[in-house]
């Protein structure tokens, strides 16, 4: 065997096994969050019932407030509401806590997060 021959076959050697270690840490790689133009949340679970509530990317880019009726859970809804300070919170990427209005003599909370 000549050096040259040699060196091919080291080279090949040496390369399966970095391609085989690139491939496997590109297919581990981390998932990129969630994206898309609109994300339904579930709030707590209060009397044995949830309500969802459902932002658009659009409301949470306008920094302005949002009031909207959650869902129909137990036999009812909640007005959910969000301050404009809340919104820009949100927009600037820290997860907060709303709490709905009190309606058949309780609230839920939601758990709101930038998700795009």
């Amino acid at each position: 065997m000549t050096r040259k021959e040699f060196l091919k076959i080291a080279a090949g050697a040496a390369v399966v096994p970095a391609v085989a270690f690139m491939s496997s840490c590109k297919s581990s790689t981390t998932t990129d969050p969630p994206t898309g133009d609109s994300k339904t949340f579930t709030s707590t679970n209060v009397q044995s019932h949830t309500h969802t509530v459902t932002l658009t990317k659009a409301e949470i880019e306008a920094a302005a407030g949002v009031v909207k009726a959650t869902s129909s859970g137990g036999g009812h809804t909640h007005t959910f509401a969000m301050t404009t300070i809340e919104v820009a919170t949100v927009k600037g990427g820290t997860a907060i806590a709303v709490d709905t209005t009190i309606d058949s003599g309780h609230f839920h909370n939601f758990a709101i997060q930038k998700w795009y």
